[in-house]
């Protein structure tokens, strides 16, 4: 179902992480999702699967800062 309505998320600045470590949740799903969801951007981190990492926090917080609304 998420996969076949993505395309109504284009238009939509939007970044999908995913730790590449992360073996009960393959990489697959968020790349097909990527590629649907035109605007969202795939961000792998290496050194984080499900456990929270500082590089996976660095890459959040870079997201953010790029989605940031400025006047």
């Amino acid at each position: 179902m998420l996969l076949r309505e993505a395309g109504r998320l284009n238009g939509i600045p939007g970044a999908l992480f995913h730790g590449r470590p992360a073996l009960s949740t393959p990489l697959e799903t968020p790349w097909e999702l990527s590629r649907i969801w035109t605007e969202a951007e795939l961000v792998v981190v290496d050194d984080s699967g499900h456990k929270w990492t500082a590089t996976m926090r660095d890459r959040v917080i870079g997201a953010l800062e790029r989605f940031k609304y400025t006047e």
